[in-house]
């Protein structure tokens, strides 16, 4: 591999990878506490709607009750959390591959050529991704909600 080839994939792949990783785990960690938000406080509101006793009020307790289950079932239906851990896994995992190359560290000292076994490493840590994705993520591929990854040139 070639000093331009390598350059070129580690701006059009590997630095793309991260960028998408890093993105969806904050993605999905502002979606995680939002919904953890919701189910804290809406029923905390509606405890206090409760007290006021005013026949309005019923609608909204029975509206923010609501509200709040459907924010547990999307959470668990989407599993933000799972997504934000493996996102933000595999972001760091990709981030420290970088300095391990530049340094010659690990595998990289010994190797007889390190730009090979760097591309071969991060698309290694980008297959084992896409293998431990939770079920929930397939769902959302299917229904357009998650983009894929960025492929690079």
């Amino acid at each position: 591999m070639t000093d331009a080839e390598f350059d070129n994939y580690v701006k059009t792949r590997y630095e793309d990878q991260v960028a998408w990783y890093g993105e969806r785990a904050g993605q999905n960690k502002r979606r995680y506490i939002i919904c953890q938000t919701a189910i804290i406080v809406l029923p905390l509101a509606a405890a206090v709607l409760a007290l006021i006793g005013e026949s309005w009020e019923r609608w909204a307790i029975v509206t923010l009750t609501t509200l709040a289950t459907a924010a547990s079932m999307i959470m668990v239906a989407f599993k933000f959390a799972d997504l934000w851990f493996n996102y933000r896994t595999v972001c760091e995992m990709l981030k420290k591959e970088i300095h391990y190359y530049t340094a010659g560290l690990g595998e990289y000292q010994y190797g007889a050529d390190p730009r090979r076994l760097f591309v071969q490493r991060v698309e290694s840590l980008i297959s084992r991704e896409h293998s431990i994705m939770p079920p929930a993520s397939f769902q959302q591929l299917k229904a357009g909600q998650e983009q894929s990854p960025p492929t690079g040139a």
